[in-house]
């Protein structure tokens, strides 16, 4: 990401201009007030940044620990697919997301 909003500083990758050539996907040109963020986490930071085997690791398997961490999951009418081969997911429309508390409720 090397391009940044003249408004607010949201990094963007260039190629994310809009057909006026303007970043406005963050604050929509200084229009919306958008509050600081804190600064991130100094292992974040590290794991982001450096070098070390450690952030090397992480980076490469940074979707796999989004994945595993993630408290939202899809729900879906699933139809039986027509025919024979192999199943698959057809979606269209509106996706929604279900979530769930981090810690049971206890017993259902």
């Amino acid at each position: 990401m090397s391009e940044q909003c003249g408004f607010c500083g949201a990094v963007y990758w260039k190629e994310e201009k809009n057909t006026a050539h303007k970043y406005t996907k963050c604050c929509h040109d200084g229009k919306i007030p958008l509050p600081a963020f804190s600064d991130a986490p100094e292992l974040l930071k590290a794991l982001l940044t450096e070098n070390s085997p450690d952030a090397q690791n992480y980076r490469q398997r940074i979707r796999e620990y989004n994945s595993a961490l993630a408290f939202a999951s899809m729900g879906a009418q699933i139809k039986p697919p027509r025919g024979t081969g192999p199943y698959c997911y057809h979606l269209h429309g509106q996706v929604y997301h279900r979530v769930s508390p981090p810690v049971s409720r206890g017993p259902t």
